[in-house]
């Protein structure tokens, strides 16, 4: 797979997370955003390191890793930043 099926993988993987994220409040842009730059980006860093080559199964597991940690992270943050103060 290329680099627009990770693209596709990043934005699968932000938007599942947006919508499977209890509160939803983070902004679903902002999820896909997030899961499309941060599968090229893991895919890039793997490639320049020589951790993996093209189509190994360690790229894989490591793009939807990395993904699901920074999805899940950003869309809590954007959950917890829009929380409302109790008066």
């Amino acid at each position: 797979m290329g680099w627009i099926g990770f693209a596709w993988l990043g934005a699968a993987i932000g938007w599942f997370g947006w919508r499977l994220h209890p509160s939803r409040r983070s902004g679903l842009t902002s999820a896909l955003v997030i899961g499309v730059l941060t599968a090229l980006a893991t895919k890039l860093a793997g490639n320049a390191t020589g951790l993996f080559d093209d189509g190994d199964t360690l790229e894989w597991a490591a793009v939807v890793f990395v993904t699901l940690a920074a999805v899940a992270t950003t869309t809590q943050l954007g959950a917890a930043g829009t929380r409302r103060r109790a008066r």
